[in-house]
């Protein structure tokens, strides 16, 4: 006998607390039922704002990839033209040094990215189980409406506990990953900021070269500076983007919170 109906026809047995207890129970069942689809839009937003996540760290890397191979490009064509011009051994060594330490930021930003994906497959992780949790609840609710059972109705209560505190761990590693992602780029821009300046040091050093050196060397410089505000660009755009999106999220989250008690 569902619920409805033994309040619309208790059986005899059924005193008048009893009836007031079962209708009770059902106002929680709805109210468990607008909680549950509350998490399921959440789930949803956080599915969206991860793939552009996702997209945005493959477009980084490739970049990046492209500038350190400019990098060694611009290496080559140094040694080549210190070679035939007889520059300073001295000199050359420095300009060497620098890329170095470019090339050891670029290879740090690397590690640091794949330690930024562990994290995001874990988050993944935990919210595949939290979908998983609120199917089990979607499951639970629909048997309360074929049958009468205040034990069963307690364990939803207290699974759904369960699943609104792993959702909002979960949207706070995700709030923590984004931060961490705005201080790369910040890192980023000032690596980049440091491979401008050691590359206007490289046409310091070249005064002398013929026109067909400097116009090559100008065209290296202008295209990593290019590659550089294209990076800074394309992150301050996602982060202005998918900030205020978390930000409502985080409202909501407080608010079921709060709710919850």
């Amino acid at each position: 006998m569902t619920v409805e109906k033994m309040i619309m026809d208790p059986p005899v047995a059924v005193n008048r607390q009893t009836g007031l207890v079962l209708l009770q129970l059902k106002e929680e069942e709805e109210t468990q039922r607008k909680e549950l689809s509350k998490y399921q839009r959440l789930l949803k937003n956080e599915d969206d704002a991860n793939l552009e996540l996702e997209a945005t760290i493959d477009d980084l890397r490739q970049q990046t990839e492209h500038l350190q191979e400019q990098n060694q490009q611009n290496d080559k064509f140094l040694k080549n033209f210190h070679d035939e011009s007889g520059g300073s051994v001295q000199r050359r060594s420095e300009l060497r040094e620098k890329i170095k330490v470019l090339e050891d930021s670029v290879l740090s930003y690397h590690s640091s990215l794949k330690q930024d994906q562990a994290q995001l497959k874990a988050i993944l992780q935990e919210r595949d189980l939290a979908k998983s949790i609120a199917q089990k609840l979607q499951t639970s609710l629909n048997v309360l409406q074929s049958q009468s059972n205040p034990q069963l109705i307690q364990d939803l209560l207290s699974e759904t506990k369960d699943c609104k505190s792993s959702v909002i761990d979960q949207v706070g590693q995700s709030a923590d990953l984004l931060h961490h992602y705005g201080d790369i780029s910040n890192r980023m821009e000032k690596m980049y900021t440091s491979l401008v300046d050691t590359s206007r040091a490289h046409r310091v050093a070249l005064t002398d070269a013929t026109k067909s050196y400097t116009y090559l060397f100008d065209s290296n410089l202008t295209n990593t500076r290019h590659k550089a505000e294209d990076i800074s660009d394309s992150v301050e755009k996602f982060l202005s983007k998918q900030l205020p999106s978390l930000q409502s999220d985080f409202i909501d989250y407080k608010s079921l919170k709060d709710f919850s008690g």
